[in-house]
């Protein structure tokens, strides 16, 4: 079939809404998208063009970006540098505390505040650590293992994974979407490099976390689009690599593998594809398991600080994050409730049940604390809900009527961005910091648009959705973890909104503005 009766022929496919006109006066638009979509086409343009945005976000962010050449003696961070570097230096997996000389460690940027000290983590020295999950760890002990312990060179591989992430974007909105698809990744590529780039600076997580589970979404991807034994083993290997990089991640395996599982429930198929993402996961969990067992001298699936995060976000104290003063307060719930030998999960269970008043205020605080701060999730919800509106007045009313609606809703949310974007979100933060449920409400009401018109409307892969559902319900069940801007659950999928944010806005000025502007325009002035 030649390519414009088999592009002919997807448009009849696509649902009415998306169906469009031949633009009117905008040949150098319909120029440009002509020529876009004759590079993109190539597959060898787009290794080409990934190659060459990879290099050059890496060089001009790394050149702009103040990175620090020490590792931050605090928080987590002396707890992963510690077991990268006695890894490196060939002390084995877990180890933690200064088997070598204090200096040997890079660190600097001491916090006073903290309860750790040069001396205290010479009296560590060997310490067995098994709770942290191995993936980051082996990630910056490589590194050193092969570069020597560089901090500067770690944080560049940390930076290289967002920026393998963002140049990927606009290759998958371009592969799902054309050239709408390919516009909104880029916008979304250059915003979250923008906005996460300094996060590389702190030797946490967060960067590995990030690539994991954009990992998986690529994995996800592959196995819609191929169904063969290759790509279902690919996903269960990026399941297990999920499992051992962070916690936070457990669900979106859980949710994937539903999905896959009721969607082909009478194929015999999707019986044999399940079975061996089941066993290839199995396969990269189970030798840290054996191994984190064997030291616990305990079963251990995972490695996880679950049962303490149930707590410290489930309590009378708590307001949506950590709150671990419980542990220290003898009057505290969970140390009056004669319940310390019974499951962590039963435990919390109970605290709701005699505070029934808690269980709405803190899902809200969650959410909000978790979510709110985010611009991308702003973005998000603002494109959702404007498509929503002009698909009603598509439907329910036409004329000059609906055009000066469009026109009224279109730069009041513009502006309302570009107000969000200069920082001018206070009195809109701390409203709904006051009024949480309100900011829940909201959030819901965007999913279920997104669940609506995702996949149909929008045509979106449905990897997006279950990465954002899993960190809804991980906020939810346990907390929103504080860090500047928002929670560190959420942050590891800030380009899931974006991405999202910029392909449905696209589509958006694609659909309801670009294709008849100057028409829009006449009309009005006529009308006038």
């Amino acid at each position: 079939m030649k390519p414009h009766k088999l592009q002919k022929k997807k448009n009849e496919m696509q649902p009415e809404a998306l169906k469009t006109a031949a633009p009117k006066g905008n040949s150098f638009g319909k120029s440009f998208v002509d020529a876009v979509d004759r590079i993109m086409s190539k597959s060898y343009n787009q290794v080409l063009y990934y190659v060459l945005f990879t290099i050059l976000l890496s060089v001009h962010y790394y050149t702009i970006t103040p990175y620090t050449n020490y590792a931050f003696f605090g928080g987590d961070t002396w707890e992963y540098q510690s077991l990268a570097v006695n890894f490196a230096k060939g002390h084995g997996i877990d180890r933690f505390g200064a088997i070598e000389q204090f200096e040997e460690y890079k660190f600097g940027g001491f916090d006073q505040f903290y309860d750790g000290s040069p001396e205290m983590f010479h009296s560590l020295a060997g310490t067995q650590n098994s709770y942290r999950t191995p993936v980051y760890p082996l990630f910056l002990g490589i590194i050193y293992k092969i570069f020597g312990v560089n901090v500067l060179i770690a944080k560049f591989f940390q930076l290289l994974l967002y920026v393998l992430i963002a140049a990927s974007l606009p290759i998958i909105g371009y592969r799902y979407l054309s050239v709408a698809g390919f516009l909104g990744g880029k916008l979304a590529a250059i915003v979250f490099l923008e906005r996460n780039a300094m996060l590389a600076n702190e030797l946490m997580t967060e960067p590995v976390t990030s690539f994991v589970a954009f990992l998986v979404i690529l994995a996800f991807m592959l196995y819609t689009s191929k169904r063969n034994t290759f790509s279902a083993i690919l996903l269960g290997l990026s399941f297990g690599l999920a499992w051992l990089t962070k916690g936070s991640l457990v669900f979106i395996p859980v949710f994937i593998g539903l999905y896959i599982f009721f969607k082909g429930i009478k194929e015999k198929q999707t019986y044999i594809h399940s079975f061996i993402i089941v066993v290839f996961m199995a396969l990269v969990i189970t030798p840290w398991s054996v191994f984190a067992s064997h030291n616990a001298h305990k079963f251990v699936l995972l490695s996880t600080q679950g049962p303490g995060a149930l707590y410290d976000g489930n309590n009378e104290f708590s307001t949506g994050d950590w709150a671990p003063q419980w542990n220290t307060d003898s009057t505290s719930f969970y140390n009056t409730d004669g319940m310390s030998e019974k499951s962590p999960a039963l435990r919390v269970a109970n605290f709701y049940l005699q505070n029934p008043g808690k269980i709405i205020e803190l899902p809200s605080q969650k959410l909000v604390r978790g979510f709110l701060p985010f611009q991308s999730i702003w973005y998000f919800m603002a494109a959702l809900l404007l498509h929503f509106v002009f698909m009603q007045v598509r439907w329910f009313h036409q004329g000059i009527y609906a055009r000066y609606l469009k026109i009224a809703l279109t730069l009041m949310v513009f502006l309302w961005l570009y107000a969000t974007y200069n920082k001018s979100f206070d009195i809109v933060y701390n409203y709904f910091v006051e009024h949480a449920f309100l900011f829940s409400i909201l959030l819901a009401i965007s999913s279920m648009l997104y669940i609506k018109y995702a996949t149909k409307l929008l045509q979106l892969h449905p990897a997006f959705g279950f990465a954002i559902l899993n960190y809804i319900v991980i906020t939810l069940i346990f907390l929103a973890v504080p860090m500047p801007g928002g929670s560190r659950y959420v942050v590891v999928i800030d380009y899931v909104f974006l991405y999202l944010a910029f392909v449905i806005g696209v589509q958006f000025l694609k659909h309801h503005w670009v294709n008849t502007p100057i028409a829009t325009v006449k009309t009005i002035i006529k009308k006038k």
